[in-house]
């Protein structure tokens, strides 16, 4: 570990105030590479928040580890024959999982809980349906669906699973009525599902009447 004295010494001062050289690049991409291959449950493809060992699974966390599958093919370091079923284990994981306004399900309205368990990927803490984590996770899953484009009988999947999970996700209803989406929900409910809005990290009650509500809606 780099100590004051290390890093007050000129020559480690000009290192760090350079931009990085492609050596740095390449070991930075190396690093993320490894974390999510590392954190990954290879049963689900679900991806660990963070290296915690006690850490659950966040959505945004599956998305970036998606988006990684081309570079991991680029770089070499796992092949293009054998990727595509990488994408596949957190694509099926994703259509199956329980999607219902249960409150231990793993998502609702084609959206999915910002955290879930490692293990059976249902919601974990309370945590909301994230829009935002979501979109995360939705990214992904078309980033894969673009690089996959041959013919072979898994590189189709993807690319139907992809499509078929993002179009799932109902826009609309996330709008809650007003002009904006709404960042995330904590409670759900079968016949009334608004209750709480996430704005800038505050919870605000969307159940309260809204000026520009219109009623012909």
């Amino acid at each position: 570990m780099p100590t004051d004295e290390n890093v007050n010494r000129p020559q480690n001062q000009a290192k760090m105030n350079r931009p990085p050289a492609e050596e740095d690049l390449d070991r930075l991409q190396v690093t993320t590479l490894q974390y999510y291959l590392h954190e990954t449950n290879p049963a689900n493809g679900l991806i660990r928040d963070k290296t915690d060992p006690a850490a659950p699974c966040s959505i945004a966390a599956v998305g970036l580890g998606l988006a990684a599958i081309p570079v991991l093919v680029e770089r070499g370091v796992i092949s293009r024959e054998f990727a595509p079923e990488i994408a596949l284990r957190r694509l099926r994981f994703f259509q199956n999982s329980p999607h219902s306004p249960e409150p231990d399900s793993t998502g609702y309205k084609g959206f999915y809980y910002h955290f879930l368990d490692m293990k059976s990927g249902r919601r974990i803490w309370e945590c909301e349906l994230s829009t935002i984590d979501s979109a995360f996770l939705f990214a992904g899953m078309l980033t894969c669906a673009a690089y996959f484009d041959a013919d072979t009988e898994e590189e189709t999947e993807v690319r139907e699973l992809a499509d078929a999970l993002y179009r799932r996700a109902d826009w609309q209803w996330a709008l809650n009525g007003g002009a904006a989406i709404s960042h995330g929900r904590t409670q759900i409910t079968a016949d009334e599902p608004v209750a709480i809005e996430i704005m800038d990290g505050e919870f605000v009650d969307v159940d309260a009447p809204r000026q520009n509500d219109r009623s012909d809606k």
